[in-house]
């Protein structure tokens, strides 16, 4: 008779089934296993090894952690990196500033330094606070085309409710560019719930020092709760107002400032920004924003006056101040393109207003 193989243990017919109390001390254990090595073997790994491999790698790892965790946990998809979270974390001691009752003097003075303000009645005499807010946008202008962040294509706001994975408005963020063929007909009728802040002039949407635009810079944003957009750069010359109609938003500013010879970004200064409400903020800021409660509807605006002046300045010569590689290093922690777009603002004057406009490298 011929030998045969000797058979293994791990074959099925010798499988041995596990006891019913080493099977229940297993599934209890296991979830406490998980979590002492997830929260203290870990971390005190993480504190050894940055003696041996370096802080950067470690801050590196718990950065991949947190995303891990916030991957498998958050209702929504993870819209901030958790790098980017930290910075947020290391925020300024500063709160911004917060008027009202403002004039226009006194308006364009705050500007001129660049100093991010609130202007809490801002919205005072608006026919559209109080009316306006997410779901009346989808149900007056359902053909309007909206940019859907999570699914990072164009779609009809009809459509909101026939996103895979969601229903209804849930983990709905993304914005309307009024700019557009498609939207740009809707744009008066939008505007019919706005007016010009009553400390500045009738047409300051429109305003430009040669001749007027035929329409004012309008982006539209909509999002519900867990959901924002990341820490990023703006590459654009404008002064930008953000008017908040609905839900409450987290935002952070930060802006460039030399530290030692050393171009870095300003601690940010985190705030919220409530319904009625009116934000000012200014070229090359670093912002980001969050939805906090409720859904969020805010009309973005950007506007060429009064210009920043010294701000500007300010701002031209701290960046300058370092090299191209310094700057590229700045600017790439908000993905920005171009890392000399400051280069294309310029402030002039024009029949006793400020402006702060965008022009062509080369001209004179």
């Amino acid at each position: 008779m011929m030998k045969g193989k000797k058979s293994s243990a791990l074959q099925p017919g010798h499988i041995q089934p596990v006891e019913p109390k080493v099977a229940i001390l297993l599934g209890l254990s296991f979830p406490i296993a998980l979590f002492v090595f997830w929260n203290i073997t870990l971390p005190f790994i993480a504190s050894t090894s940055s003696f041996i491999i370096g802080v950067d790698v470690v801050e590196t790892f718990a950065y991949l952690k947190e995303d891990v965790l916030n991957a498998m946990l958050l209702p929504c998809p993870n819209w901030i990196a958790a790098e980017e979270r930290a910075f947020i974390r290391k925020s300024s001691s500063k709160s911004i500033r917060r008027v009202s009752n403002l004039n226009a003097e006194e308006f364009k003075n705050i500007v001129n330094t660049g100093e991010p303000v609130v202007v809490t009645d801002g919205m005072r005499d608006w026919p559209g606070l109080g009316e306006l807010n997410c779901q009346s946008i989808i149900s007056n202008y359902p053909d309007a085309k909206y940019f859907d962040w999570q699914a990072q294509e164009s779609i009809s706001l009809r459509d909101i409710n026939k996103r895979n994975k969601y229903e209804g408005l849930e983990c709905m963020a993304g914005y309307m560019n009024l700019q557009t063929p498609e939207n740009l007909k809707y744009m008066q009728e939008l505007m019919n719930n706005v007016r010009a802040p009553y400390f500045l002039f009738k047409d300051v949407y429109t305003a430009e020092p040669h001749i007027n635009s035929s329409h004012p810079n309008l982006n539209i944003f909509i999002g519900t709760e867990n959901t924002g957009v990341s820490p990023h750069l703006d590459e654009t010359c404008d002064t930008f107002i953000s008017a908040q109609f609905s839900g409450v938003k987290n935002w952070s500013l930060s802006w460039p400032i030399s530290e030692e010879g050393e171009l870095k970004w300003s601690k940010p200064i985190v705030f919220t920004l409530y319904p009625g409400e009116l934000l000012f903020w200014y070229v090359g800021m670093r912002h980001h924003t969050e939805v906090v409660k409720g859904c969020s509807l805010s009309f973005s605006f950007q506007i060429t006056t009064p210009a920043p002046r010294d701000y500007f300045h300010k701002l031209s010569k701290t960046v300058n101040s370092g090299s191209d590689a310094d700057k590229d290093k700045l600017f790439k922690q908000t993905r920005a393109s171009n890392a000399n777009f400051l280069d294309t603002c310029n402030v002039i004057e024009k029949d006793g207003k400020s402006f702060i406009i965008a022009r062509v490298l080369d001209e004179k």
